[in-house]
């Protein structure tokens, strides 16, 4: 079973890059989709059933417009932050696979 990932983030050329590394490394355990409009991506969380949703502190995610399947963090800019608004909070500025490791962590709660 792929887990189906969402990012939504502002800064394209990272989010074309994260993505393509996803696909290389982990093409037979996540399905990415990609985003830098919120709302164009909370449209999409419940028509493609998206597991874990990460996205860039630069956007205000509502979780009560979240899918009750869907699990959350914050993609942020410093390794130190664990978490933000009150949720959990990735670094996306640190290698793949550790971002991977939490991705399934948070997916497992």
């Amino acid at each position: 079973m792929k887990i189906k990932l969402a990012i939504l983030e502002k800064d394209r050329a990272y989010l074309s890059r994260i993505v393509t590394t996803f696909g290389m490394k982990y093409s037979d355990k996540l399905e990415t989709y990609s985003f830098t409009d919120y709302n164009s991506a909370l449209s999409t969380l419940i028509d493609a059933k998206i597991d874990v949703l990460l996205a860039s502190d630069a956007f205000d995610v509502d979780m009560n417009c979240l899918p009750k399947r869907c699990a959350f963090a914050y993609f942020v800019d410093s390794n130190g932050i664990e978490m933000l608004n009150g949720q959990r909070a990735i670094c996306k500025f640190q290698k793949v696979d550790q971002i991977y490791k939490q991705i399934l962590s948070i997916y497992a709660e």
